[in-house]
């Protein structure tokens, strides 16, 4: 398969051998490329800070937008769970897009969501949609948004361990939680720096 790489003016796909770079629109992005995804069904979804929502088909790039029903241009992040449904997090207040075989469904604080800030979404094993917040996270079981604690700055990513532990990269530490309780870890702890922007476990399940 392919690499691709988001950049600040498109994105860049590599076949092993060289770079083929698409800008996506005629003049370059504004930020550029926020993440990219793809999906189930093979399909590459690459968010935007100010023009949405790309969809690659395998010839050309569908843009989607506010006018198509997204809930914002400034999206921040994208996510499918189990069932296949497409989640976008928004930047600048403007929630989660939805999006599924059914169309597009948004969802802001007159939803249930505590805050509309969207920075991380993930499935944890149990099936339950966790969001990250510019002012903590929410999860989402079904319908219904809990939110359940208010961690201090941006959430910026979430990891599930082996152990099935429940990891929290903030502006301020890392955060985890064993379905019980939290535990709050910076750099009196031993972290290089507080600000964590991404988690992953290794084969020896080190974080």
């Amino acid at each position: 398969g392919h690499l691709w790489f988001g950049t600040s003016k498109g994105v860049s796909r590599y076949d092993g051998k060289r770079f083929t770079h698409f800008a996506l629109k005629d003049k370059p992005i504004w930020r550029g490329v926020s993440d990219v995804w793809v999906d189930g069904a093979g399909t590459l979804w690459v968010t935007t800070w100010a023009d949405g929502v790309f969809c690659y088909d395998g010839n050309r790039f569908i843009n989607f937008t506010t006018e198509n029903g997204l809930a914002g241009d400034a999206v921040k992040c994208v996510f499918e769970d189990r069932e296949g449904n497409l989640w976008f997090g928004h930047e600048r207040s403007e929630g989660l897009s939805l999006f599924n075989p059914c169309g597009l469904k948004n969802y802001n604080v007159a939803n249930g969501l505590p805050n509309p800030h969207v920075s991380a979404i993930m499935e944890c094993s149990s099936g339950e949609l966790w969001i990250g917040t510019e002012n903590g996270v929410s999860r989402l079981d079904g319908a219904t948004f809990t939110s359940l604690v208010r961690l201090k700055g941006s959430v910026e990513s979430i990891y599930e361990d082996s152990k099935n532990h429940l990891w929290f990269g903030t502006e301020h530490g890392l955060f985890r939680y064993d379905g019980t309780d939290w535990t709050h870890l910076t750099m009196a702890e031993g972290l290089s720096d507080n600000w964590i922007h991404s988690i992953i476990e290794d084969q020896s399940e080190m974080l």
